[in-house]
């Protein structure tokens, strides 16, 4: 396994989440595309969740790159409101139960999660007025899994 990459790292996690949903009952959370950006065809691709790193911070347990503190924020996109707000719970609600299950992707596992930010509309000042767009972040110990 390579040392830890906060991006990619965010990216699996989501997948995982968003894969396992449909067992947990949290089928708004399993409809979402998954990008780390949005793109010109990400009007076709909703309900989209976008993932990205806000901060990185290694940590001292163990050798570099196996552990660190990331920022993640989770941006859930749809033309209609209750859809977005739906699949943002849901999308909570599957990184949460993810994280107690414990499961270990390609790149690492989520040692601690603390939701700093539960889903909230956020489209104000960041998109157009017909784009419902809701905000989740939360702070993750992330390890690679090499030194479990």
């Amino acid at each position: 396994m390579h040392p830890l990459r906060p991006q990619s790292f965010a990216i699996a996690i989501t997948r995982a989440a968003v894969d396992a949903a449909p067992r947990w009952g949290l089928d708004a959370a399993a409809r979402l595309t998954i990008d780390s950006r949005v793109d010109v065809d990400s009007l076709d691709r909703f309900p989209q969740v976008v993932v990205q790193t806000s901060g990185s911070q290694p940590l001292d347990m163990g050798p570099h790159g196996d552990a660190a503190l990331i920022r993640v924020v989770w941006r859930v996109s749809d033309l209609d409101v209750d859809v977005a707000e739906q699949a943002a719970v849901d999308l909570e609600d599957a990184l949460v139960r993810y994280w107690r299950a414990a499961t270990v992707t390609d790149e690492g596992w989520m040692s601690h999660l603390d939701i700093t930010q539960d889903p909230v509309l956020t489209n104000i000042t960041t998109v157009t007025d017909d784009i419902q767009e809701f905000t989740m972040i939360a702070e993750i110990v992330a390890r690679t899994g090499r030194t479990i």
